[in-house]
């Protein structure tokens, strides 16, 4: 249901919730055709955790709160939900908007002052992940993170999502990181959502802390994303953003296989990401001498340096992730196939998955 106080965007399968008072927000599955109706994608425990905080010149603020003043209060518009939030001279406009099923966040910030000032952003997602060790954060060619871990600069991934084991349909969030024009953030943190939002701003990730214990093993999972200050001058604007919404691969459970495959729809300086996972469902037997190769489709130019990547065993119940690199004019309707071999009980054993991109 919605909330008493708040307002909702509502689509075939999701339903995000934002707090009128303070802006923040959650999210969670309104429908789905594997049964797990109203699970909760981002924390619904209140008050909410998922905000936008930010930096400017030397102090910080958090979006929505008294500190500040609003222009215009959280209200719908459409599939998208407005809100305008004014501190220390910078307007700071926080759009949520339903598109094919994905929830777009963009705050956009304007220097309504006459002088300039340095803003940056960190945006928190109180995430809901579950207590199981394969449906934690999963990151493109890092794989399963088992501990806290950040990312900067250049190796912040374009995307990452969850997932559980890949033989089910139990549901998972995908969290697209870059958005062009406006591009990635300049780091990235995955830990626990308690201790970032107690750090208040900056955060420095344990990579001692394990998601397999206690209490990053109890759904304390939390994600966070940085933007470096930038000066703005009077009247000028900057933008951050970042996409949600189910992870929605496509899976082929053919035993000792487990298989989920996903094609990142939206490119990133013209690259496009793939990614594998695959899973021995096997409780007694280890695969071994793995190899897994892409076949791109027409007009697809492979940047990874090999389509076939080998891995040299997965145990009983273990997983894998792999992933690939990829540029193409274009992507819509383009399918992607992976061939997996390996060694299995003696012989050789071979499956196939194919990603057809919507």
């Amino acid at each position: 249901m919605p909330l008493n106080k708040g307002i909702s965007i509502t689509g075939p399968a999701l339903m995000f919730d934002i707090e009128n008072a303070s802006a923040r927000f959650a999210m969670k599955l309104r429908s789905s055709k594997s049964g797990y109706d109203d699970t909760p994608l981002l924390s619904y425990t209140f008050p909410y955790q998922s905000h936008a905080r930010f930096q400017i010149n030397h102090s910080y603020y958090t979006y929505g709160d008294t500190k500040g003043k609003y222009t215009e209060t959280p209200k719908n518009i459409g599939s998208m939900a407005r809100s305008v939030w004014v501190i220390d001279g910078i307007a700071i406009k926080q759009e949520m908007r339903l598109k094919n099923n994905v929830i777009i966040l963009k705050y956009v910030c304007e220097n309504t002052g006459t002088t300039s000032r340095k803003i940056g952003m960190r945006l928190m997602l109180d995430t809901v992940l579950y207590q199981n060790d394969n449906g934690r954060f999963i990151v493109p060619r890092t794989g399963q993170l088992l501990q806290e871990t950040t990312y900067n600069g250049a190796s912040v991934p374009d995307f990452w999502y969850s997932m559980y084991n890949i033989d089910t349909e139990k549901p998972a969030v995908w969290c697209r990181i870059n958005e062009n024009p406006y591009g990635k953030p300049d780091s990235v943190v995955f830990a626990c959502a308690e201790r970032i939002a107690n750090a208040y701003y900056h955060y420095t990730a344990d990579p001692k802390r394990n998601y397999k214990f206690t209490p990053l093993a109890q759904n304390d999972t939390g994600f966070a994303a940085f933007w470096n200050q930038k000066e703005l001058a009077p009247q000028e604007r900057i933008i951050y953003t970042i996409s949600l919404g189910q992870y929605t691969p496509v899976i082929r459970s053919n035993p000792p296989y487990a298989v989920a495959l996903f094609v990142n729809d939206k490119a990133y300086r013209g690259e496009y990401t793939i990614a594998c996972d695959i899973e021995n469902i096997d409780p007694t037997t280890t695969l071994r001498s793995i190899q897994a190769k892409l076949i791109l489709p027409p007009n697809c130019q492979l940047l990874s340096s090999t389509p076939t990547i080998s891995i040299d065993k997965l145990s009983a119940l273990a997983s894998s992730h792999i992933g690939w690199k990829i540029k193409c004019p274009s992507i819509s309707g383009k399918e992607f196939t992976i061939e997996i071999f390996a060694q299995y009980r003696g012989g050789y054993k071979k499956t196939k998955i194919t990603y057809i991109v919507p």
